[in-house]
């Protein structure tokens, strides 16, 4: 087993701990710059205007419809049957 140790841990810890709280500064800054405030978007979902709303529900509607058909087409929507084994094409048959 190979294994890494630093020369210095104490000075190599301190040195990885800085660098993590830089990008998390940072990444804070990118936040904030974009407007993003993590209280606000964890709360409930409004809109300026109640049509957004309905836009959003009606694409989230048609997204999963059309997953759910593309799970349909494949077989994968009925959980009660066992799924098919999946054949390779390239792979020779045993004797």
């Amino acid at each position: 087993m190979l294994t890494w140790r630093p020369a210095r841990p104490a000075e190599y810890i301190r040195a990885r701990l800085a660098k993590q709280a830089a990008v998390l500064h940072q990444s804070g800054q990118a936040d904030a710059a974009w407007g993003w405030d993590e209280t606000e978007a964890s709360g409930q979902f409004t809109a300026s205007r109640p049509e957004l709303v309905h836009d959003v529900l009606a694409g989230l509607r048609a997204g999963m419809a059309a997953y759910s058909a593309h799970q349909a087409a494949h077989g994968l929507d009925d959980l009660t049957r066992p799924r098919r084994p999946h054949t390779h094409q390239n792979r020779p048959s045993r004797p």
